[in-house]
């Protein structure tokens, strides 16, 4: 079902492979056998795209609510799981290289038997849609699903290569004087039916920690 609904999603078979990770021919493979099994034809095909017809129409609502119930069982069966496993955390991809990876370093070594994927991206992965088990997003989300915790609040300065203000420094220097009001917030974001798993809490229990040392002034709080 989940390729049906990558296809209707991306509008193509390559897009719809991409998102999944596979090759396009797996992807119309797995269309092919869903319509033979259906005996309808859920697809035109085009050589730049592929459309739906009124039969595949009919099914896209159906064909995305079996989808959130496979995904649901497997977050629920993700949250049953020992200290132990994957866990994978999105975020700004500055934010990920300059703190969050070089300050979990000692993570691995406390948490042993977890094993960290950091998703650095501009988007907002989808933890409904299992894309990450943690996100760092600067945007408090609004879904009811998800649980968000602050972690930090930035503020912001005014910076000047060295030359400029006359030192001998190779590194950009503050300009003092120079206030700025601007600040933005820092979520931790969990989805609701693995925010309980235990590989999953220590991990965001050390992120918590990290940013509480990072950013000593920020008062952290729940959702």
């Amino acid at each position: 079902m989940k390729f049906f609904v990558a296809l209707v999603d991306a509008g193509s078979v390559t897009g719809a492979a991409r998102v999944l990770g596979v090759e396009h021919t797996t992807v119309a493979r797995r269309i092919d056998a869903l319509e033979a099994s259906l005996e309808l034809r859920l697809f035109d095909r085009f050589p730049r795209a592929w459309s739906l017809t009124a039969e595949g129409s009919n099914l896209v609502e159906a064909a995305r609510g079996v989808e959130d119930q496979v995904l649901a069982f497997a977050r629920t069966s993700s949250a049953a799981a020992a200290l132990e496993g994957g866990v994978r955390i999105s975020g700004p991809p500055l934010l990920l290289s300059q703190i969050v990876i070089p300050g979990m370093k000692e993570t691995l070594a406390r948490l042993d038997g977890i094993e960290l994927e950091f998703i650095g991206e501009a988007r907002a992965a989808s933890l409904t849609r299992r894309e990450a088990d943690i996100a760092l997003r600067l945007e408090r989300p609004s879904e009811a699903s998800l649980t968000a915790k602050l972690l930090a609040t930035f503020g912001f300065g005014l910076y000047a290569l060295p030359h400029y203000l006359g030192r001998a420094t190779l590194d950009l220097v503050r300009v003092k004087g120079v206030v700025c009001a601007e600040t933005r917030k820092l979520w931790l974001v969990i989805h609701d039916d693995v925010r309980h798993a235990r590989r999953v809490r220590a991990v965001a229990d050390e992120l918590t920690a990290l940013f509480a040392l990072a950013f000593p002034q920020t008062s952290a709080g729940g959702a």
